[in-house]
């Protein structure tokens, strides 16, 4: 239910931008078979834009991807709402089921009136004979809302005199609605308002397009005769009758729009930028609902075949560093257990850091540069340049650079992979944070819902005590797929909610580890879980 609301919700927002894109720059312009299709794509990409998902690396040196990154909402984790067990009556009585009863009532009712006025047409073309003209079927009637085409189908009235030249361009107009197929989009946007009836955007576009059939088959029909004569045409008239609306009515209530259209001379300069300017939109929307980002731990390993340490002679420090300087920031270093650190209250005297294939370069707002040689060889061309600004802390561990960034991501940068320190574990056994592959249940993340639905239990002390909360579980998938440390980060502290996610978590058996550079690895993994009380 709640996936259900939150796409509802972003095919709203879609379609709101792009209607108030047309709005804006489209609007009563003369290029109307653009902006037919233009309405028609709009209501399109609102459905099927939020269910497009595509995983998207985030590549911290590209500037395109950090943009992506900070307007994509694609990234949100799905939290499990769990309620207690009542009676099956108690059950359905809850305003999730209410308000999707409520909702099926009327796309119900709306879907029978639909076929009710489908049925009406039908029932018109048994009453009144008909002639054929090239594939089109011209009915003779006496109804109020005549002259209407419906698919290739023409209504016309008698008291028209068809052969006169007002009868003419009536003629043409309809004749254009059936050529061009008007009926399938109005036939399109009924169905659309059936299923979206509450997206007001919606019934904007299917009424804009009903006013740009008429303005395409106005100047159709007035194209071998005077624009001002038929102009006149169209206000001799006034319907009062109600309008069928799934039919193409030559006497449309937006009579005003249309003489203006038919009147204004044409523009030179057709508006092209803002037909283009629809692609950018198009496009940040994409990129805000069609991208899922991953942040991506680079890993940069040494040339093979050295194993000399990485690491500086501990009796020299400064070794490590060219053109040293007292000012320059305090370095802590430690000989005994090969560790090296750089905090927060020193990152804010870096101004840039290059990674190259054999050194790291980090070079100092005192001019001042830091060189951590691979092997003691020379720095070479810089591979990728990370921004301090984005860093709050530095460290190596083993054979790695760990750079530690604000967001709680991490990356990883191997000095010489062949070195080995004792003193620590390996850098295999290092916990990822942000993986290139994430680590997934055995048959999805269907599956994984599927098994936390069906095992939890809300427990009987929090349903006493009226305890609800969100409980937050953080645990590690191992290389082997194994769930370890298994700890909820927060949540209430009484009534078992936490137990009991821990719990499920712990029981839910092998899992396909993560992947980062084509290897297997342990990942940390964090799932919401929703404890919430049904009301009464």
């Amino acid at each position: 239910m709640m996936g259900l609301i939150l796409y509802f919700g972003k095919v709203l927002f879609i379609s709101g931008i792009l209607y108030g894109y047309y709005c804006f720059a489209l609007r009563n312009k003369q290029f109307h078979l653009y902006n037919r299709f233009y309405l028609l794509l709009s209501v399109l990409i609102s459905l099927i834009l939020p269910w497009i998902n595509i995983p998207f690396q985030n590549n911290d040196s590209n500037g395109a991807t950090k943009i992506i990154h900070v307007i994509s909402v694609s990234g949100w984790e799905e939290a499990i709402i769990i309620t207690p067990h009542h009676p099956w009556l108690f059950s359905l009585l809850n305003w999730q089921n209410i308000l999707f009863t409520a909702y099926i009532l009327i796309c119900s009712m709306l879907i029978l009136l639909l076929m009710k006025r489908v049925h009406a047409i039908l029932k018109i073309k048994k009453i009144y004979q008909w002639e054929e003209i090239d594939d089109i079927k011209l009915f003779y009637t006496h109804e109020p809302n005549s002259p209407f085409s419906f698919f290739k189908n023409i209504f016309w009235n008698e008291e028209l005199d068809i052969s006169s030249d007002a009868g003419n361009q009536i003629l043409r107009h309809e004749i254009y609605h059936v050529r061009k197929k008007h009926s399938f989009d109005i036939l399109f946007f009924e169905t659309i308002k059936c299923v979206f009836w509450f997206n007001p955007f919606f019934l904007l576009i299917r009424k804009e397009t009903k006013v740009i059939h008429e303005f395409l088959a106005d100047e159709y029909a007035a194209s071998v005769s005077d624009r001002y004569g038929y102009a006149e045409l169209l206000v001799w008239q006034t319907v009062n009758s109600r309008q069928i609306n799934i039919i193409n009515t030559f006497f449309h209530n937006q009579i005003k729009r249309r003489i203006a259209m038919l009147t204004q001379l044409k523009n030179k300069r057709y508006y092209y930028l803002s037909r283009v300017m629809a692609l950018p939109v198009l496009f940040i929307l994409f990129c805000a609902f069609g991208t899922r980002i991953k942040m991506m731990n680079r890993t940069l390993a040494a040339p093979t075949g050295t194993q000399r340490n990485f690491l500086p002679n501990t009796a020299n420090p400064s070794a490590i560093s060219t053109n040293a300087d007292t000012t320059a920031p305090t370095i802590f270093f430690d000989g005994k257990n090969q560790n090296f650190k750089i905090d927060s209250s020193m990152i804010d005297a870096i101004d840039k850091i290059e990674v190259t294939e054999k050194a790291i370069m980090i070079y100092k707002k005192d001019k001042t540069i830091l060189q951590i040689n691979r092997s003691g060889q020379e720095a070479g061309f810089p591979l990728m340049t990370i921004d301090p600004t984005e860093l709050k802390k530095i460290s190596i561990q083993g054979n790695a650079a760990i750079f530690n960034k604000k967001d709680n991501s991490s990356l990883f940068v191997i000095l010489d992979k062949n070195y080995k320190d004792q003193g620590m574990a390996d850098k295999e056994d290092i916990v990822f944070t942000k993986v290139e592959i994430e680590s997934t249940y055995p048959g999805g993340q269907q599956a994984w819902i599927h098994y936390l639905m069906n095992n939890f239990r809300y427990p009987n002390e929090a349903v006493k005590k009226q305890i609800q909360g969100t409980v937050i579980v953080k645990y590690i998938v191992d290389k082997d797929g194994t769930v370890t440390n298994v700890e909820a980060e927060s949540g209430p502290t009484e009534g078992g909610l936490r137990e009991e996610a821990i719990r499920v978590i712990k029981d839910s058996g092998k899992w396909v580890p993560a992947m980062q550079n084509g290897r297997k690895v342990k990942a940390y993994k964090r799932q919401p879980i929703i404890f919430k009380l049904q009301e009464k």
